[in-house]
């Protein structure tokens, strides 16, 4: 819980490598969440808002820790969190070229050094406290390298205490002289080595200097750095022209005139009733029955074939008791609903139709008010009823 904690305060400072680890993180998580989610949901939105959080923070945490304008970390996560918006929504390789900006800004900000002498904690200095973490990592490392002690004679032999012959006071007193003119030694050796040996800043990385070398050098020289302003933006135009061209959605635009002309020419001699529906026939008489309803996401709302869909669209139901299966039950263009009938039963379904007050298919109810007049004036319907 504490480390979790860490990750998401607001106060603490990160060094260089946990920042990196962070970072390098959270970009693979979006790299999984995209292969994973091949569609925008509200999953991937919170996933997607939670990677964003974790590195604007962390970007937080590391201009603190060099000393520069923490409001600089809104640049860095806003366009990681666009750049991700942007291949989610699209799907497409290219825009993840959109990735460069916000690696190329965690890369500047990785150079800069940490400016305090802090004491780290698996990377982190602040408020939240992961001590317990440290010491348990240090126990369990004792336990492991723990060695058992030997005493030794400060002369370089092993003390050994002979009891049949006991030390005389002046052996002892020399002894004890030695100890003493050891320890001196031994002090001075570790202030010496302290004096010379600089203070790493609990836990800084080694690599300040070679960062700092980096950043300046990139810095100085300007055509680099318009060199990847100028990459950058043709990969901005190159992802926007890829989604004009070949994309699915238009090659989906393309296509679908050709298929409409191929099933509005098997609906022929359509006819419209007063109370907004029409019926019109199959290229093997059967009848088809269409209106305007609500948009459903599910282009097959029955279909007899398999048995599955909407039980209401299973069979039209007349006010006399009459029921009439249904072959399939289509919606177009989300809102244009179709049902399709057998051959076998079209006389049946046409009479009912002039002489019925009203039916209902798929949860939508029509008067037949006027419907024997409309059928009676066309000809290929007027033939097929019997009177």
């Amino acid at each position: 819980m504490q480390l979790l904690k860490s990750l998401i305060c607001l106060q603490g400072n990160d060094n260089r490598i946990r920042f990196l680890l962070i970072s390098a993180a959270s970009y693979l998580g979006l790299l999984a969440l995209t292969v994973t989610f091949s569609s925008f949901t509200l999953f991937a939105f919170i996933l997607l808002a939670l990677l964003s959080s974790l590195v604007g923070l962390t970007t937080r945490r590391r201009l603190r820790d060099a000393h520069l304008k923490v409001n600089l970390f809104v640049g860095p996560s806003l366009a990681f969190a666009l750049s991700a918006l942007v291949i989610l929504l699209s799907g497409h390789g290219a825009s993840y070229a959109l990735l460069l900006l916000p690696l190329l800004c965690t890369g500047f900000i990785f150079t800069y050094a940490s400016k305090a002498e802090l004491k780290y904690i698996l990377g982190y200095n602040g408020p939240v406290d992961l001590v317990n973490l440290s010491s348990a990592s240090h126990a369990a490392g004792h336990q492991q390298s723990r060695i058992e002690p030997t005493i030794l004679d400060v002369r370089g032999g092993d003390f050994q205490q002979d009891t049949e012959q006991p030390l005389s006071q002046a052996n002892r007193t020399e002894e004890i002289e030695d100890i003493q003119m050891t320890g001196d030694v031994i002090n001075q050796r570790s202030s010496s080595q302290n004096t010379q040996t600089p203070n790493q800043g609990g836990g800084q990385d080694q690599v300040a200097d070679f960062g700092e070398v980096i950043r300046v050098s990139l810095l100085k020289n300007r055509k680099l750095i318009g060199a990847l302003v100028i990459a950058f933006i043709l990969l901005v135009i190159g992802f926007t022209s890829s989604l004009f061209d070949g994309s699915p959605k238009t090659l989906q635009l393309i296509d679908q005139p050709e298929v409409e002309t191929d099933i509005a020419s098997s609906r022929l001699d359509p006819v419209t009733f007063p109370d907004g529906f029409s019926i019109m026939l199959s290229p093997y008489q059967g009848v088809i029955v269409n209106w305007q309803g609500d948009v459903v996401a599910n282009n097959t709302l029955w279909s007899l074939d398999s048995a599955q869909g909407d039980n209401s669209c299973q069979e039209v139901r007349f006010n006399n008791g009459d029921k009439i299966r249904t072959l399939s039950v289509l919606v177009e263009k989300d809102t244009n609903y179709y049902a399709s009938f057998s051959p076998l039963d079209t006389q049946k379904l046409l009479n009912s139709i002039a002489f019925r007050a009203d039916f209902s298919l798929c949860g939508y109810k029509f008067s037949l008010k006027g419907s024997q007049a409309v059928l009676g004036k066309s000809a290929p319907y007027a033939e097929i009823i019997e009177y």
